[in-house]
């Protein structure tokens, strides 16, 4: 079941399960159609320039195999893309540091908060009719199916068995800073509306 899922050669894809027929042949994401957001900088590390970064995706070492990454100019959307030479990079507990030729000295990579860090989509692996990335899934509205707002997907992590969508408090649980967990899998994820970037599942707030 997992193989019908996931691509294998391609790091964070997910199969066409829940995609209604309007999203075929088109991008799930527009505004991040060119670029598979992987990364956010959520600081610095140490004081040579090295960035701390958390990863967006269910395999979050996948950065590690790409020698050029690429970070948005701001954290505004749309926003443009700076390439860089990665120079060292390595995983440290559930976050990554990278080493970033040009960013020398901690003032530096502060400068840096809050951008995403990704990879253009030609350098990954195509996928096909129906795929998309995890990462196109950032920032998609969850609802259940009485309608509820259940929050917005913030990120992915992998179980083992099946990737998980991260959930940011939104709608009535806004203020209660609640963080969701969603399996996604076949049994609760029942539609994908690329026109809307709305995720229907079947899910109850108290679960």
């Amino acid at each position: 079941m997992l193989a019908e899922l996931l691509a294998s050669d391609s790091p964070g894809a997910l199969g066409p399960f829940g995609l209604t027929d309007s999203a075929e042949g088109k991008s799930v994401a527009e505004p991040l159609a060119r670029w598979i957001v992987m990364a956010r900088v959520i600081g610095a590390y140490g004081v040579n320039g090295w960035l701390k970064l958390e990863p967006l995706s269910a395999e979050p070492d996948t950065l590690l195999s790409y020698p050029r990454w690429w970070v948005a100019t701001s954290t505004n959307e749309p926003a443009d893309w700076v390439e860089f030479d990665c120079v060292e990079a390595k995983m440290h507990g559930g976050a990554l540091l990278a080493k970033l030729a040009a960013i020398d000295d901690r003032e530096t990579a502060l400068s840096f908060r809050n951008r995403q860090v990704g990879l253009p989509r030609q350098a990954l692996s195509p996928l096909d009719q129906g795929e998309c990335y995890q990462a196109d899934l950032i920032g998609w509205t969850v609802v259940n199916r009485s309608g509820r707002v259940l929050g917005k997907v913030a990120g992915w992590f992998e179980n083992g068995a099946h990737p998980v969508m991260q959930l940011r408090a939104d709608g009535e649980d806004a203020d209660q800073g609640a963080v969701r967990l969603i399996p996604y899998v076949p049994a609760y994820i029942e539609a994908l509306e690329p026109g809307t970037r709305q995720i229907t599942v079947d899910w109850e707030p108290d679960y």
